[in-house]
Order: C-alpha cells, then sequence, then structure tokens
C-alpha cells in the first residue's frame, strides 16, 4: 500500500471507531477510537518506519 492509501486508511478507521463510539459510548468503544487516533497521528511521526516495511 502506497502512503497516500495508508493514511486514508488510518482515516476511515479513525470515524469508524469515532461513530461507533458516539452510538455506544463505552469504555471498550473509547479504547478503540483513542487507539485510532493514536494511530492516525503516529503515522506521520513514523513514516520511515512504515515505508521501511514496518
Amino acid at each position: 500500500m502506497d502512503e497516500l492509501n495508508i493514511k486514508k486508511q488510518l482515516k476511515i478507521e479513525m470515524d469508524a471507531a469515532y461513530k461507533a463510539f458516539k452510538k455506544n459510548p463505552s469504555a471498550i468503544n473509547y479504547v478503540k477510537l483513542e487507539r485510532a487516533m493514536l494511530k492516525y497521528q503516529m503515522y506521520d511521526k513514523n513514516r520511515d518506519h512504515y515505508a521501511a516495511g514496518g
């Protein structure tokens, strides 16, 4: 997957987690949302790491 698609996929995951949390604000959904947001934010910082294959 190229860079743009990874970023887009992380954004989709974040949006889905947010919708699930809004619909059912439970602790599990909150943790999922928080993890999705962190992955999205950390992607830019770790871009070289991702580009190197993990």
